[in-house]
């Protein structure tokens, strides 16, 4: 199981420290593939991956993001998540403030098109805030 912790806040590593309870390994996002790929090596942990960002958004000219812009200006990003991290994720817990001015993770056909999501945990704390992840 792959277990996807956005952000890097307390909300974030909170949830980790519940999962570093459990047999586990970090990986980094580009490591993602490499865990279908050898199955094997893997078998007998649980995967937890930490992602901000800078992983899962783009400008929308597909260049990278300055994170510095993009919590200022985020209107001019996109998501990538879908296309980059959720086809490796069984559980996304989300641990991000969002706003309706940032890009969402995950439409919510995106969401139920995922075949290996089993479940989207949302720890955060969005007063006031109506989305879809």
């Amino acid at each position: 199981m792959v277990f996807v912790f956005t952000g890097t806040g307390n909300v974030s590593r909170g949830a980790q420290e519940m999962f570093q309870l459990l047999p586990h390994e970090f990986v980094p996002v580009d490591q993602l593939p490499e865990i279908f790929r050898n199955p094997e090596a893997y078998r007998h942990k649980l995967i937890g991956c930490v992602v901000t960002a800078q992983d899962f958004s783009v400008n929308a000219d597909g260049s990278a993001i300055n994170p510095e812009t993009y919590f200022q200006n985020p209107e001019g990003a996109k998501s990538v998540f879908f296309e980059k991290i959720a086809p490796f994720a069984t559980v996304i817990v989300n641990g991000i403030y969002w706003d309706p001015r940032f890009p969402r993770l995950l439409t919510g056909e995106q969401a139920r098109s995922l075949t290996r999501l089993v479940s989207i945990c949302d720890i955060s704390c969005d007063i006031n805030v109506r989305y879809i992840i």
